[in-house]
């Protein structure tokens, strides 16, 4: 099971903003993507999830295009957290996490909240005011109401669910930021495909199955964080000096400039 992005383009007030970008997502993966302000991350995400349509290409989820899914279908196949959520009225966290259950028993509903607020300790938070949260606590709402949408509807034919998250650890102090990633980890492994817009570079090398590096709306390079992330590449991509060092205590590449 994967996202299949085939030979995608699109333009935006006669602007190019993805050119040719062609790759596979899999499931039970995370898949992040990466590169400079303005390479296009967003836009890319934004297409895989069905919000922009591109002018050119196709994706495919699991072998079906994203014009084959009606709403009510890629509610239940996929959710999206974006960079920022408006929120009108005053409602509280825990009414804005029942938003996202879209249909199943009330305990079911129960349990999952629980277990997720208390993972990505919010739980002190769901009686809150959601306006009155600060970023960082704002960030960790979504987060779980992103999770509590597609475990509402856990597909019984085995068929795969998929996480778009941008810049979700934008407002996370670094210990939430570890915990939020964490958390999407289970998920892959859960069989979820994860697939994230993430700045931090050392987030990406400790997290990442796959990593997508984005230059103005092309492909720069696509796999492994070992085959992606490197210093000569990262130093032109990003205009200053970037260093790549294999560091054996953590295990991971370290990138620092």
């Amino acid at each position: 099971m994967s996202i299949e992005i085939e030979n995608l383009s699109l333009q935006l007030g006669g602007v190019d903003i993805l050119s040719g970008v062609k790759a596979q997502l899999d499931s039970g993966s995370i898949n992040v993507l990466a590169g400079p302000n303005g390479a296009g991350k967003t836009s890319l995400l934004r297409v895989l999830c069905g919000e922009l349509r591109p002018n050119k290409g196709r994706v495919l989820i699991d072998g079906s295009t994203l014009d084959s899914f009606s709403l009510e279908e890629l509610a239940k196949k996929r959710c999206v957290m974006t960079q920022s959520t408006m929120v009108v009225f005053d409602f509280t966290a825990l009414e804005i996490l029942e938003m996202s259950w879209l249909s199943g028993p009330k305990n079911k509903f129960m349990d999952q909240l629980e277990d997720f607020c208390n993972r990505c300790e919010v739980m002190h938070l769901v009686h809150r005011k959601f306006r009155s949260l600060s970023g960082g606590e704002k960030q960790r709402v979504l987060f779980v109401r992103a999770l509590l949408q597609v475990s509402s509807q856990r597909p019984s034919d085995g068929s795969s669910q998929y996480l778009f998250l941008d810049e979700p650890t934008s407002n996370l102090d670094i210990a939430h930021e570890l915990t939020l990633l964490s958390v999407c980890r289970e998920r892959a492994r859960e069989g979820f495909g994860v697939v994230i817009v993430l700045h931090d570079l050392n987030l990406a090398s400790r997290f990442a199955d796959s990593i997508l590096l984005l230059q103005e709306g092309k492909l720069r390079a696509v796999g492994r964080p070992e085959e992606v992330l490197d210093g000569n590449v990262l130093s032109s991509l990003y205009g200053t000096d970037i260093v790549v060092e294999n560091n054996k205590t953590v295990g991971r590449l370290v990138i620092h400039s």
